[in-house]
């Protein structure tokens, strides 16, 4: 029992019991701490990782900046990790006194798988090759960094009985190395004059150090203005490695080369426009012979298959991205499956694209739709209790909420709600008046999957040339 009384000067005195209190609860997570080792076999290999170290030469030849955030880096290169602690005790003295069995219920059992599942870790032992490992993916780390000559080492340290050991791993950076130029190169001479127009905004800036993630970067901001502009077979895959050459040693700058590689048995990468485009409406998986194209729509085909379209062919137009005779861009085939999946009429659908057989340079495109159920209804529900203590009756409340869907209400795809909101408030303990409320509510909506503007400001502001009309018609 805890108890205390205010001496001279206002001081506190303690109890005998809370004295004791603060001197073996201590002792006793510290001794909880040493038992964990009583069961390890050092001769076994049985020695405890109880901690991981990394430390920076300070023989380096330049400061390392950021060295915090780069030693959390590094930590997660770790190969292994000491075991948590729980009250100061670690986890593998759980473990290990659960897996005594003898003498015991199967209360008792149970309570064991309980506290090692819970409670307790299977101990780590120290690995030296997993401690090299760890040294191997550090230096690769700092070298993907610019640390292009960088060391990590590794040494172990136990305790007297062998039974502890703590790993710690010296950094040598030797300098980081900063971009000095970047050099594009290509034999395709398309190519080349498109990567020598896109150089300022290149994320490979002088001065910046040499890092893979900034790499990695420029390789998807080429990547993706290629294949919005054209060339829809280009891959990351066409980028080679960097090529970095010392500069200056004194200063640690490097001139650095980046290569697109031209494809197999081509000399140029090819430029694709868009050839004819084929909507399936009604598409089942199942059937193989698909009917043919019989409706001509803005230079788009559709297919009805002697069926009335679900959706008008020009609402469907207002969704589709792609026009023939444009340039391939991805982001327009993209935008084209989001537009379309949107209307809620249809699926994700499924776009195929193939190489036109007379026009090398065109890629016809064959978009197939799955219909979606065309009524959905949903119910919704809730259940309220009101206390009223002034008054004193309280109160119940229900309500219901019905709704019905139709997700092509004019065949241009457009979404109509009718839904309801049913309530009634009662009081069941009111001789006189048991019903408090009532609400009745109808609405209905009509969403149009389209652009309309009126008055039509934005349309007038394209006139003016204040807005492009590429930047209208993604508005």
């Amino acid at each position: 029992m805890l108890s205390f009384q205010k001496g001279k000067n206002n001081s506190i005195i303690f109890s005998g019991t809370f004295r004791l209190a603060l001197i073996y609860v201590p002792l006793f997570f510290i001794f909880q701490s040493c038992f964990t080792t009583r069961y390890l076999d050092p001769e076994k290999g049985e020695t405890l990782l109880v901690a991981n170290h990394i430390e920076f030469e300070k023989t380096s030849k330049e400061k390392v900046k950021n060295k915090a955030t780069l030693t959390e880096q590094l930590s997660q290169r770790l190969q292994q990790r000491p075991n948590r602690k729980l009250f100061g005790i670690r986890r593998p003295h759980f473990y290990y006194i659960s897996l005594d069995s003898i003498d015991k219920t199967k209360f008792g059992l149970a309570s064991d798988r309980t506290m090692r599942r819970i409670l307790g870790e299977e101990p780590v032992f120290i690995d030296t090759l997993l401690a090299k490992r760890t040294a191997e993916l550090m230096t690769t780390f700092l070298q993907n960094k610019g640390f292009f000559k960088a060391q990590v080492d590794y040494s172990v340290k136990t305790n007297k009985k062998n039974t502890k050991a703590e790993v710690t791993y010296h950094v040598k950076s030797n300098g980081q190395y900063l971009i000095d130029t970047l050099i594009y190169e290509s034999k395709d001479n398309v190519i080349q004059e498109i990567l020598d127009s896109l150089a300022d905004d290149s994320f490979l800036k002088p001065g910046e150090p040499i890092d893979i993630s900034l790499y990695e970067k420029e390789v998807s901001r080429i990547t993706k203005y290629l294949i919005n502009n054209g060339y829809a077979n280009f891959y990351p895959q066409y980028i080679n490695n960097l090529e970095a050459f010392d500069s200056s040693d004194a200063n640690l700058n490097a001139q650095l080369s980046l290569e697109i590689l031209p494809p197999p048995n081509r000399k140029s990468h090819q430029v694709f426009y868009i050839g004819d485009i084929y909507v399936f409406q009604n598409f089942n998986p199942s059937i193989r012979d698909l009917p043919k194209p019989d409706t001509l729509y803005n230079g788009i085909y559709f297919t009805s298959g002697g069926k009335s379209f679900k959706v008008k062919p020009k609402s469907l137009k207002n969704s589709i991205a792609l026009k023939t005779g444009e340039l391939y861009r991805f982001e327009d085939v993209e935008a084209t499956r989001r537009q379309l999946g949107a209307l809620g009429v249809f699926t994700t659908p499924t776009i195929r694209i193939e190489a036109d057989t007379l026009n090398p340079d065109r890629l016809n495109f064959f978009i197939y739709l799955t219909s979606n159920k065309k009524w959905e209804l949903e119910v919704s529900g809730d259940v309220s209790y009101t206390v009223r203590t002034l008054l004193g009756t309280n109160l119940i409340g229900l309500s219901v909420s019905p709704s019905v869907r139709n997700r092509n209400l004019f065949r241009g795809a457009e979404l109509g709600v009718i839904g309801l909101d049913l309530g009634i408030e009662v009081a069941p303990f009111n001789k006189t008046n048991k019903i408090n409320s009532l609400d009745l509510r109808g609405q209905t909506d009509i969403f149009f999957p389209r652009f309309v503007e009126y008055p039509k400001v934005w349309k007038s502001l394209t006139k003016t040339k204040l807005i492009s009309d590429s930047f209208y018609n993604k508005v």
